[in-house]
């Protein structure tokens, strides 16, 4: 896809700069069959004669750029295209350090007729103050305003004095967009509580982002505001429901759920006014009858909106998408109307043919809470999170591509996932032949993980098998014999690996302890021998398969102290010697990567099912074997269970895990507490697991539907996307009716996908 006029443009000496925001704006009569054809780096956001339009566009490789078509229906006879970009200029895990642009062009009929270089004109959009805190560690910039009127009335006009012609800029080669559009439906949160605030004692926050200058930030003494060390020590009292803020009140509203998009504010400013926006996913209030407690620093984040407001009217949503289930609005200086909140959402909108309902409700709000996961980290490519990071990290991409072909049918938003690691260029910060962690991004500290590299890997023969499309396997063929090659240097006499470098990831547990990882770590080569045997299977490599044999034979030998794998071996003279480092998730990994099945250690296995899980109590149940945490252990845990004839013991599991985050904010965890992200995408793949504990659904493979013998005959009526075809189970009494699509074979397998 190309563009047949547009050239990049953007403000003058203005393409590098940190957190460039400009405005574009282009006039334009009635048109027919009307397109909006348009790309940038980093963000944009398009209204039409003031309504909102678009946010883009999806992310691509360093060096390309996705185009955007888009349909401009009900055109008035003068009509006005207005678009805010940001172009950030910084080191982030959300969108790359590439020089703003904007290139964009309207069609008719298929002709351009205005585009940029021509017919736009931009301003600074300096209604966003530019020298602002970051946001996180991994996203860019917060979002301070100074509204002199409302930004509808802004976003229909065409501009004034201050308007000149762009310049041109660099910009990269064009790629068509991969993934769907956004769901951008509009919902409204209640207000639940009101009260009155004052300033308290502490020190003023700060976080890491705020600090390091390789970041590419502004320093602290740079900024033009500074809302965190306004509301970081406020103390909050409850009062009475009232119509209209005061300075020094504040108002909670709670949309029921964690939602995932543009918060928006609509009040009237009754005098000049000052307001704060606070929200997050969780209320951390002790007591039912204390203020509700809405930290913007509990995920490591800045949730923090500033508005400065003339006396008006305002409406306004937020450039970038965030999350949050409970916002506060505090006004520190003058006087509003009660807020009205809303959130604009954005995500995946492909679930719609995806219908799940049993006869345990519990199940059921798991399987919507998962659901939505899914939906909120799907939009451009397989995220993390929507809040804190909005990476596209392997390894949790492994867990939420399966989600994506149960709820949708394909595997869009994972199939560009793998194009950008598939066309992503060397990264001068990591080593040869090595590939980023999460991508597309940008590090500062020049940090990669070998063991998401083997994910990768296992990742691309998974989606071969779902799929039966080898062309992204293709395309990334150079990619996966370059990391098998990156790890010949770390392995030794055993033909393990042994010190490996950089961040080595197993699991956020003691799992990960720097004293469990040094050395020969088994996890690490559990890992590594189902990548070498991944790739073996995907392209037809006899000596790799024999090669991940050997591999799964050494830890059986070196690892196994007749109970239990070991997590790693250190040198000793003569050789090495096991530490007595043992972790529960080492076990799940000796069975997820074939180095342990319960047919080869069936005791190790019942000890497994019989003592150990999310609900032991470590300090009384083998004390000595340090617990599993959400990421990964314990799905690892539940594949392990899902594939062997203990899948019985998945409901219960499943619901003591999963059932209380489902009612707290709708979404699945991060972690197994509610610390980090509540709303994280690989956590969508318990969606699979209870759909198969109570169908027998395993997945499927090209034309094959894959089932097994469901775990309990509990009435279920569940409809499953298959390609652009529907697959419908239903049980009812104990009797069962399968429909399988045209084009597709039901094939039965021992065990689960």
């Amino acid at each position: 896809m190309q563009f047949e006029k547009a050239i990049p443009v953007w403000l003058e000496k203005q393409e590098k700069a940190l957190n460039s925001i400009c405005a574009f704006c282009v006039c334009f009569k009635k048109a027919e069959n009307a397109e909006l054809f348009i790309t940038a780096s980093n963000c944009y956001k398009a209204y039409l004669n003031g309504k909102f339009l678009a946010f883009g566009p999806s992310r691509a490789a360093h060096g390309y750029f996705r185009i955007d078509r888009i349909p401009l229906r009900e055109l008035e006879e003068e009509n006005v295209l207005f678009i805010e970009a940001a172009g950030y200029n910084t080191m982030n895990y959300w969108v790359l350090d590439q020089p703003a642009f904007l290139q964009a062009e309207i069609t008719e009929n298929g002709q351009a007729k205005h585009w940029t270089g021509k017919d736009f004109y931009v301003r600074c959009y300096s209604e966003r103050l530019q020298k602002v805190s970051r946001f996180s560690y991994q996203r860019a910039f917060t979002e301070s305003y100074v509204f002199t009127q409302s930004p509808v009335k802004t976003y229909s006009r065409c501009f004034g004095e201050d308007a000149v012609l762009p310049v041109q800029v660099t910009s990269g080669k064009f790629l068509p967009r991969v993934t769907d559009y956004p769901d951008y439906e509009c919902v409204a949160a209640e207000e639940i509580e009101d009260g009155t605030f004052r300033e308290g004692e502490g020190e003023p926050y700060r976080n890491i982002c705020m600090e390091i200058e390789n970041l590419r930030i502004y320093p602290i003494g740079e900024w033009e505001s500074n809302p965190s060390d306004y509301v970081c020590n406020l103390v909050y009292e409850k009062g009475v429901r009232k119509e209209g803020l005061s300075a020094g009140e504040y108002a909670v509203f709670d949309f029921g759920k964690a939602e995932t998009g543009f918060i928006g504010t609509e009040v009237r400013a009754e005098s000049d006014a000052h307001v704060y926006i606070l929200f997050d996913e969780m209320d951390l209030r002790k007591s039912p009858d204390a203020p509700a407690e809405v930290l913007p620093y509990r995920n490591a984040c800045v949730n923090i909106i500033e508005y400065r407001l003339k006396e008006g009217e305002y409406r306004h949503f937020t450039f970038e998408p965030y999350t949050a289930r409970f916002v506060k609005v505090l006004v520190s200086k003058g006087r509003v109307t009660t807020p009205k909140v809303y959130i604009q959402k954005f995500e995946n909108p492909d679930t719609d043919r995806f219908a799940f309902e049993c006869a345990d409700e519990r199940l059921n709000a798991i399987m919507d809470a998962a659901c939505r996961t899914f939906r909120h980290n799907a939009v451009d490519l397989l995220t993390d999170c929507p809040s804190r990071e909005r990476a596209g990290w392997l390894c949790d991409s492994y867990f939420s591509a399966k989600a994506e072909q149960l709820f949708t049918g394909e595997n869009k938003v994972e199939e560009a996932f793998l194009q950008n690691y598939a066309m992503s260029p060397h990264l001068s910060y990591i080593p040869e032949k090595m590939i980023p962690m999460c991508y597309p991004a940008d590090f500062v500290n020049a940090q990669y993980i070998p063991n998401w590299a083997m994910w990768y890997i296992v990742e691309l023969y998974d989606q071969y098998q779902r799929s039966g499309n080898f062309s992204v396997a293709e395309a990334s063929r150079e990619k996966v014999y370059g990391i098998l090659s990156f790890f010949e240097k770390y392995r030794n006499e055993y033909g393990l690996l042994e010190n490996l470098e950089s961040w080595v990831f197993v699991e956020w547990s003691m799992a990960n302890d720097e004293e469990f990882i040094k050395g020969i770590n088994f996890p690490s080569n559990m890992l590594y021998a189902k990548a070498v045997e991944s790739a073996g299977l995907l392209y037809s490599d006899g000596a790799l398969l024999e090669k991940a044999e050997k591999v799964r034979s050494a830890v059986r030998e070196y690892s196994f102290n007749g109970e239990f794998f070991e997590d790693n071996r250190v040198r000793c003279e003569g050789g090495t010697k096991l530490l007595g480092h043992i972790t529960e998730t080492c076990q799940y990994y000796a069975f997820f990567s074939g180095v342990a099945t319960p047919q080869t250690y069936p005791k190790l296995f019942e000890l497994l099912t019989e003592k150990f899980g999310a609900s032991r109590d470590v300090r009384m149940t083998y004390p000595q074997v340090y617990k599993s945490n959400a990421f990964i252990g314990n799905y690892l845990r539940l594949m392990m269970l899902a594939r062997s004839d203990k899948r019985t013991q998945l409901r219960q599991e499943c619901v003591d895990f999963f059932y209380g985050m489902a009612q707290k904010t709708g979404t699945l965890w991060e972690n197994d507490n509610p610390c980090g992200s509540l709303d994280h995408g690989f956590a969508s793949y318990a969606a699979n697991l209870l759909v198969g504990y109570v169908s027998g659904f395993a997945g499927v493979h090209g034309n094959k539907i894959l089932f097994t013998d469901a775990a309990e005959k509990i009435d279920c009526r569940i409809r499953i996307p298959v390609g652009k075809e529907e697959l419908i189970f239903e049980r009812t009494d104990g009797v069962e009716k399968i429909q399988i699509p045209q084009g597709y074979e039901r094939a039965d397998v021992r065990e689960a996908f």
